[in-house]
């Protein structure tokens, strides 16, 4: 089965991204942020062979003391992978709060999950996908919030188009002095 660490944004930002994502004009099949896809950053994907494993790395990272990530929004783009689908993604900057989350994980982690796992999501710019679409060009209407707070962060089932509609397990992030 497939896991995921992730970052989620204030339970506020989280819903704004929520009604955004909704004002996007849709074309055919796709999906937009609902209830059941929820915008977040992913720290690592990982797969293990049951629960109980996922839970045993939950919980070493569950104990690490992180950080309130403040991450600027840098744009929004939609970038189509083949003529059938194209992701709808909010591009982030990196910052030093983000990057120290990452590490963090990662060394909880580094004993069991291959380095190129981590590779995937810390070489590409950190995104929010906010939905998935078939058409080649759509309008995006422009979003004002700048910065994104990660607040907590969570175990999460892994879903299609890069969503995630299961969360395990979620804690609050220490506040940032």
């Amino acid at each position: 089965m497939k896991y995921r660490i992730i970052l989620l944004p204030q339970p506020a930002q989280s819903k704004q991204l929520r009604v955004f994502s909704e004002t996007i004009q849709s074309h055919g099949d796709g999906y937009r942020l609902d209830a059941h896809h929820l915008p977040h950053v992913t720290v690592v994907a990982f797969e293990a062979e049951t629960l109980s494993v996922a839970r045993e790395y939950w919980e070493r990272v569950r104990r690490l003391e992180l950080i309130v990530a403040h991450v600027q929004v840098h744009h929004l783009h939609h970038y189509t992978t083949d003529e059938f689908q194209g992701y709808i993604l909010l591009h982030l900057l990196s910052s030093d709060s983000l990057r120290a989350i990452y590490r963090s994980v990662k060394e909880a982690l580094s004993e069991d999950i291959k380095p190129r796992d981590f590779r995937k999501y810390s070489v590409r710019p950190p995104h929010l996908t906010l939905g998935v679409d078939p058409a080649t060009a759509i309008h995006l209407p422009e979003l004002r919030m700048r910065i994104i707070q990660f607040d907590r962060i969570a175990l999460a089932e892994s879903a299609e188009f890069g969503s995630v509609e299961s969360l395990l397990h979620e804690r609050q992030l220490a506040k940032a002095e």
